[in-house]
């Protein structure tokens, strides 16, 4: 049996489930943040230099700030949740497709994040990547199996923990 051809599935990552995960480790949210502290410090050094106001200065204050305000943008982004569209060419996730030609695995779940229980998807590619994303609430598990598996994508639902 082939799944209808204008099926698909769309949601919003649940913004718990994307809070839980916190997708990157510590040390990218360091590394990313120490780039975003060094070029807003080149910024501030560059508008001292280039402006006409000498009272602009750059010292140990607003360098602590601008670092703040870069571990926590970047720690903030971090958690974002994410755009999903599962249809026939794949699966859509914020701004990557994932082909179903791509795709060796997919199943409807559960997992316990933080000790607190998510229906998930996840899926695997022939490269031996996983993806664990977050159902909302409005996504029906079953009717995303029936679809995976009739797509070719899919195998009987499981459990994680």
């Amino acid at each position: 049996m082939t799944p209808h051809q204008n099926q698909q599935f769309l949601w919003l990552e649940p913004l718990s489930y994307a809070w839980a995960c916190g997708r990157i480790s510590t040390r990218k949210v360091l590394f990313v943040a120490a780039i975003l502290w060094v070029l807003l410090i080149i910024l501030a050094l560059a508008l001292t230099t280039y402006t006409a106001q000498p009272d602009i200065q750059v010292d140990a204050r607003l360098a602590i700030i601008i670092a703040v305000f870069c571990f926590a943008a970047t720690w903030f982004v971090s958690r974002i949740p994410r755009n999903v569209h599962v249809y026939e060419k794949g699966i859509w996730i914020g701004k990557t497709l994932i082909p179903t030609a791509r795709i060796s695995s997919a199943s409807v779940g559960s997992a316990m994040v933080r000790g607190k229980p998510y229906s998930i998807l996840q899926f695997s590619t022939v490269n031996g990547r996983t993806y664990n994303i977050g159902l909302s609430h409005a996504i029906a598990p079953a009717d995303l199996a029936k679809y995976l598996i009739t797509s070719g994508m899919g195998r009987l639902p499981t459990s994680q923990s």
